[in-house]
């Protein structure tokens, strides 16, 4: 007796195999919800299968890069370009990462590659002018930028990173110009709302330095630099017990950083407390002496010496 309709319907389907396309296609998917780990799952072994696609190591790198390993990121970039030398995207990512590992040289080199092989790229616009901001090229710097955002007119990272191209130049009406922009693009950016803080601290506007920084640290509890400056931010408004919160909290995220350590003094001593200021400054001029940091090691011993009495 043959099997009717509704037992052929009941049938299960035979297993389909995973492919290589397959497989990078699902990476692609877990790597947009952010799930990194378990994209370089699924992208190890689509390799596995096939090691001749170089996309497959671009995503593995971008993947590992996101993750936090930028070296292995970077093999994954070069091994992509040794199968294909003209992958324009894969330069400008290894531009990005050799950026990152402080190899401004082959960074420079290769964001230039990839513009040369498409000058419509904003990303790798942005990305070389995140190389030439690093190496204190300011001019260039806002011009790559600028370009990037002419390519891309909502570029919000591009827009933050000019703010900070600004700021560092002096020009705070046009760097707070630019980060108002980038905020307003995107109001939950804790980059732009950081870097629009910082020129709040620049310029000692100290009231819209908290508001920003306090939503930054909603948006992004692990930016860690957002405690220093509230912490400096609400020194300076003489709400002491809340910038000694957040200074006692960066020193735990950063012990070693002497900055920490030298506005918590300034708390202490702006507190009366004279005895953990003594310890605190002591701590920053060490530091910063065996940083090579002399201004700031001789400025905190300024500072300790208001507090000790001459032997």
């Amino acid at each position: 007796m043959t099997a009717g309709p509704l037992a052929a319907a009941q049938s299960p389907a035979p297993a389909t195999a995973d492919t290589a396309q397959s497989l990078y296609e699902r990476a692609q998917g877990l790597y947009k919800l952010r799930k990194y780990r378990d994209a370089i799952d699924l992208l190890n072994r689509a390799i596995e299968l096939d090691n001749s696609v170089p996309k497959a190591y671009v995503l593995r790198g971008d993947a590992l890069a996101s993750d936090g390993d930028d070296r292995a990121a970077l093999k994954d970039y070069d091994r992509a370009i040794m199968l294909d030398s003209d992958y324009e995207y894969a330069y400008s990512t290894r531009c990005d990462t050799k950026r990152e590992l402080e190899d401004y040289a082959g960074a420079l080199a290769d964001c230039n590659r990839a513009i040369s092989l498409d000058s419509t790229d904003a990303d790798a616009f942005e990305h070389r002018g995140e190389v030439e901001y690093d190496t204190e090229d300011l001019t260039r710097a806002i011009a790559d930028f600028t370009k990037a955002l002419s390519l891309d007119k909502q570029y919000v990272y591009a827009l933050a990173e000019r703010c900070n191209a600004y700021r560092h130049k002096g020009d705070m009406a046009l760097a707070l110009a630019d980060c108002n922009a980038a905020v307003a693009l995107n109001s939950k950016s804790a980059w732009s709302l950081f870097s629009r803080s910082l020129v709040s601290v620049d310029t000692q506007q100290w009231v819209p330095a908290v508001e920003d920084l306090n939503r930054v640290l909603i948006l992004d509890p692990g930016r860690t630099g957002a405690l220093y400056y509230r912490g400096l931010a609400l020194f300076s408004l003489d709400k002491f017990q809340l910038a000694l919160d957040d200074a006692t909290a960066y020193i735990a995220k950063s012990p070693t950083d002497p900055d920490g350590y030298q506005l918590r003094g300034k708390i202490h001593a702006a507190r009366n407390e004279v005895a953990p200021a003594i310890d605190d400054f002591k701590q920053a001029v060490r530091m910063y002496r065996a940083a090579g940091q002399t201004s700031d090691a001789t400025a905190t011993q300024k500072l300790l010496d208001k507090l000790t009495p001459p032997a």
